[in-house]
């Protein structure tokens, strides 16, 4: 599992810079993306496929069992994530919300819990809503006792993030 402290220990609170500086222990990290799925074909062709997870298929959105990104905004993140990191980082994609970018809290939480069960060692979750949620604050409660780093959205209206769910989750 990975120690989220190996950065700060060494100085860091970027990840591109520690990771650029060649400070990586080349161990394999495991980073899930909680968001609308992945579509790899419409993916940077630079872009190893190899490190994207998709043996299991984790779909929360619907019935259809698919993590088949049809919205784009899931693929964007793994592409960003993917192209600013090393090779020993890799992406399991968990879709939580559809075409039109929506989801439910319940969604999310099992998304969430899925990507702690999988053994993720970063979860990422670029979507937020308005609002409070004791369900996603025990998901993110779960994650953190299993010491699990969640990296999450504020929104994107300059807003304070206290008044977003899952950024204002005090972890």
């Amino acid at each position: 599992t990975y120690d989220p402290s190996i950065l700060t220990d060494a100085g860091y609170d970027d990840y591109s810079a520690f990771f650029k500086d060649g400070n990586s222990s080349n161990q394999a990290i495991t980073v899930a993306i909680i968001d609308s799925g992945i579509k790899t074909d419409n993916m940077d062709s630079s872009i190893n496929q190899a490190r994207i997870k998709t043996d299991t298929v984790y779909d929360f959105y619907d019935d259809e069992k698919s993590n088949t990104d049809e919205n784009g905004h899931g693929t964007e993140m793994a592409e960003i994530l993917l192209s600013r990191t090393p090779e020993n980082v890799s992406v399991l994609p968990i879709k939580a919300v559809g075409a039109n970018g929506k989801g439910t809290v319940l969604s999310v939480y099992l998304s969430i819990e899925a990507a702690i069960s999988a053994k993720a060692d970063v979860i990422n979750i670029s979507l937020s809503d308005i609002g409070n949620s004791p369900l996603l604050q025990k998901a993110i409660e779960d994650a953190y006792d299993a010491n699990i780093p969640v990296v999450v959205a504020a929104g994107n209206d300059s807003k304070d993030c206290k008044e977003y769910i899952p950024a204002n989750i005090d972890k």
